[in-house]
């Protein structure tokens, strides 16, 4: 069997294992026996493997074994040397996930804790201020716990957090002490409660690795992995797999600080490693911290230039603020903010270019000992080593130094290898080494992108002739440049069109733009700007101020190429909506996809690549049918938004798309609300264009909320729209009224909308603006179809089943009718039931006008006001909440579907 089918073999059972493993009964054992347990089995298949080598090249007499031995026995031996290989990944795998939910925080705490700086923080802590107009960041930062005590607090506050304050003074010692040696992962944002009460907080950018520090901490588990079961596929961000990834066993926020200036543990005694390892990330925050010498004078534009070159130099990105991030993405270059390997390859071939000029020049006898090759091997491995773990060992790099490692051992035992294999080689002693890897888009993409590019190039582990260019006519040489041209254009191509289903699958969307800006920033910031920093960052140990000249000239060309991309290409992020591919991609579509282009992947002669035609043509076929099938039957989907009382749904039909969205916050409640009109826009745009939303009908603010008015007013500016209802439209800024591009109806009771051909009705069954009272003035929906309106969540969502007939059966979510409600008030109900006696009749008479019963469905949020008196009158069927269930709202959840389903007498 080839390596390679055993690597991928490998990569795909770990892959199954890490999503079975939390229902595996494994008994859990010491770190130290797993250990000895997974190296066992794997020495023991390599045993078997070098036997059956052995056996087969015959170096043994003639005479010792049977004849029949010489053919069958080295393929039994590789093939149980093949079942222990796969037993170790799936070992691997198992263990590693019932380590990390062993390790794993059991339940919330507050806790005063001594903890120890794990490396560099992921973000600084900036407010907004005059100086900076940029968004404020927050600080976030992996931390273990060295020591912690419970939180002591007065119990005299709030009667609502009186119970969660009792539960965290009353933790048992044993609970207390398994928080020792957690890794946490640590944040802290400037609101307005941090900004008036801990003013110090931007004293966490000052913590150093390895330094102590007494923090005040509230701790809370990190997200479970779970799926809903009617969801919106929309490449949601698994905050658990990344947590995962990163091996942190909890979350928490930042409550005060307790004191700073406590000693710094250098790891001297823990070994030459973690010694290494903390002086090399001491280095990264030595360099962040002179970046920062006079950030706060600089402009906006001026920082993210200084932002984006440390980041190139030390993969640190904790700078970069979401603009810089979003134009970035926008452009399809993101890739290029990681540490490559191309950033490895330069400095560990610059590094061995010195050192063999140097022995060269002065010790030229070592090659007597050691081979010229093997020295430049060993040299580039020691600094492809130290700057991945410099850098922060991200994939990419670690996967470039063990490629390198790989390449060299290949060559010093004599086997004949292709790259094809050493790169799934790779991939799987990474995975073993860490599964959770596998869980990491970034190993996806990169090992996945090196495998393309081999492709491209022809590449079979075969040395090629390449012809000398000396001695070309000038009409020769401007042929090589066009060449040379047109290749870097076909490479930008193809790996657009190969690496794009895996980049839909992963994000869920593409941009247009990346095939364009690839095409000349992939030579600007590999030949130009990279090796530029990686110079200055050389010439920073010797002389921080020739250093900081070079870095001068490096701000000046990311200056200017920052205003080229936002001025030239781009115009305006917000208006750029356009530029974006959004589709929902599944492992189907993957598949036939990857058969698709299997035949171009294999050298020329292999597979005939008109066999591509039948995929490509399925693939035509399948994404058709899951277009047919979307435009067939009326869907509404309910979004994520972000913000725990502001939801949204799109509604879907064939010919009409409607948007809406409501504000559930009570009146006289106090809520910080980060969110902003463009941070709302562009969340809701981005699921838009994932449902294939490339219009909107119109779109209902069912709450007289201006928030949400300018949100919509953005959102129309981005995209067609043809209409927009705004409840309470008379009380919202007038000021506004000139800016508006499309002027809002009001959304009133008996407001309605009717489909050309009269399959669905939207009707507003609330709403009074005469009445002088806010709540009063939000407009519930109700929806009729003459076909199933099939209810989808983008996350897991809480349902009941109302009526006792069918209370025990699974939910349903396909409805005839639905009622939005926006019950913000118990009055809203209550005006209704005297001023529209008229309308409970309504789906009497739409009954009647049926061959077939009506489901009906109620949407409600998890602070509706909303009596079940009320929801019987309407003989609901089923009820869902409208907003993701949490820690919060999940027991208020809970409580209301129940007062809802004793509906009947």
């Amino acid at each position: 069997m080839q390596w390679w089918i055993i690597s991928l073999i490998s990569i795909v059972l770990m892959l199954a294992m890490l999503a079975i493993a939390p229902d595996v009964n494994l008994p859990l054992l010491t770190n130290t026996l797993n250990g000895f347990l997974s190296v066992s089995i794997l020495v023991s298949s390599l045993v078997l493997w070098l036997l059956a080598i052995f056996i087969d090249r015959k170096w043994y007499s003639q005479h010792s074994l049977p004849n029949f031995l010489y053919l069958q026995l080295p393929k039994v031996l590789k093939f149980f040397a093949v079942l222990l290989m796969l037993l170790t990944a799936s070992l691997q795998a198992i263990i590693a996930t019932q380590q990390a939910q062993k390790n794993e925080l059991k339940q919330p705490q507050r806790v005063v804790a001594t903890v120890k700086i794990e490396g560099i923080s992921d973000s600084i802590y900036q407010q907004k201020n005059d100086t900076n107009k940029a968004a404020p960041m927050g600080y976030r930062q992996i931390v273990t716990i060295v020591e912690a005590k419970p939180l002591l607090v007065n119990v005299n506050n709030k009667s609502n957090k009186n119970s969660y304050v009792n539960a965290m003074t009353n933790n048992d010692e044993t609970s207390i002490n398994s928080l020792t040696a957690k890794r946490v992962l640590i944040s802290a944002y400037p609101t307005l409660t941090n900004k008036k009460h801990h003013p110090n907080f931007k004293k966490l950018n000052e913590l150093a690795p390895n330094q102590l520090v007494k923090l005040t901490l509230e701790l809370k588990k990190i997200p479970a992995n779970k799926q809903a079961v009617n969801t919106v596929n929309t490449q949601k961000f698994n905050e658990h797999r990344w947590l995962r990834a990163r091996h942190i066993d909890a979350q928490a926020k930042v409550l005060a600080i307790n004191e700073l200036n406590l000693k710094t543990t250098d790891n001297a005694d823990n070994g030459a490693l973690k010694l290494l390892t903390y002086r090399l990330n001491q280095m990264r925050f030595n360099l962040r911290q002179h970046f920062l010498i006079g950030w706060s004078q600089l402009d906006e534009a001026e920082q993210q230039a200084k932002a984006v070159t440390l980041s190139l130099l030390t993969g640190d990105r904790a700078l970069i603020n979401k603009a810089t991030k979003d134009l970035y993405q926008l452009t399809g270059i993101s890739h290029l903010l990681a540490i490559s390997g191309t950033h490895v390859l330069f400095l560990a071939i610059l590094a061995s270019m010195l050192a063999i000029a140097f022995i060269n020049r002065f010790v030229a006898s070592l090659y007597f000992i050691v081979p010229r090759w093997l020295v430049r091997w060993l040299i580039m491995i020691v600094v492809a080593v130290v700057y991945a773990m410099f850098t922060g060992f991200d994939v990419p790099a670690a996967r470039t130094f063990w490629m390198l490692f790989a390449v060299g051992v290949t060559r010093l035992l004599f086997m004949r290898i292709s790259s094809y294999q050493i790169l799934l080689l790779v991939a799987m002693i990474m995975a073993w080494i860490d599964p959770f890897v596998l869980w990491q888009a970034g190993f996806w993409l990169s090992f996945v992108a090196v495998g393309l590019l081999i492709s491209f190039d022809g590449g079979n582990g075969r040395d090629k002739i390449y012809k000398p260019t000396i001695g070309l006519s000038a009409s020769n040489k401007q042929v090589t440049v066009f060449t040379g041209i047109l290749k870097l254009i076909k490479v930008q191509l193809w790996m657009f069109v190969t690496l794009l289903p895996l980049s839909l699958l992963l994000f869920g969307k593409i941009s247009w733009w990346g095939i364009l800006v690839n095409v000349f920033a992939i030579g600007l910031y590999g030949w130009v700007i990279v090796p530029i920093n990686l110079l200055a960052g050389l010439a920073f140990l010797l002389s921080p101020t020739i250093a900081e000249k070079i870095w001068q000239l490096l701000n000046h060309i990311l200056l200017t190429l920052h205003s080229f991309l936002n001025d030239i290409l781009i115009g305006d992020i917000s208006n750029a909506a356009d530029v974006w591919i959004y589709t929902q991609v599944n492992a189907g579509i993957i598949l036939i996809a990857v058969l698709a282009m299997l035949p171009w992947l294999m050298p020329k002669g292999v597979i005939n690549r008109l066999l591509s035609l039948p995929p490509v043509f399925l693939l035509m076929f399948v994404l058709y049918n899951q277009t047919n099938i979307t435009q067939q039957q009326p869907k509404l989907s309910i979004l994520q938004t972000k913000d725990a009382y502001i939801t949204a749904q799109v509604l879907q039909t064939h010919t009409d798309n409607w948007l809406i969205v409501a504000d559930h916050l009570p009146a006289n409640h106090h809520y910080k609300r980060r969110l902003t009109e463009i941070n709302i826009m562009a969340n809701l745009q981005a699921q838009l264009g994932v449902l294939g939303v490339s219009h909107l009908t119109g779109i209902i603010v069912q709450s007289p909320s201006q928030l949400l008015g300018n949100a919509s007013q953005i959102l129309a500016s981005q995209m067609p729209v043809a209409q927009i209802w705004q409840a309470g439209i008379n009380e919202l800024n007038t000021n506004t009224a000139n800016d508006r591009l499309i002027e809002p109806l009001p959304c009133t009771a008996d407001t309605k909308w009717i489909s050309d051909d009269n399959s669905l009705t939207i009707k507003a069954i609330t709403g009074w603006q005469n009445i002088n009272n806010t709540a009063m003035h939000n407009c519930s929906l109700l929806i009729n179809s003459n076909k199933l309106i099939e209810v989808v969540s983008q996350f897991d969502s809480a349902w009941a089943n109302l009526t006792t007939s069918n209370a025990d059966l699974p939910f349903n979510n396909k409805t005839n009718s639905l009622m939005i409600d926006i019950a913000t008030d118990k009055k809203l109900w209550q005006v209704w039931a005297l001023l529209c006696k008229n309308d409970s009749d309504f789906l009497a008479k739409i009954n009647n006008n049926q061959n077939k019963p009506i489901k009906r469905m109620w949407l409600l949020h998890s602070s509706s006001q909303v009596d079940a008196a009320i929801v019987n009158k309407w003989q609901v069927d089923s009820a869902i909440i409208s907003d993701e269930i949490n820690k919060y709202n999940q027991l208020k959840s809970k409580q209301k579907l129940l007062e809802l389903t004793h509906l009947q007498e």
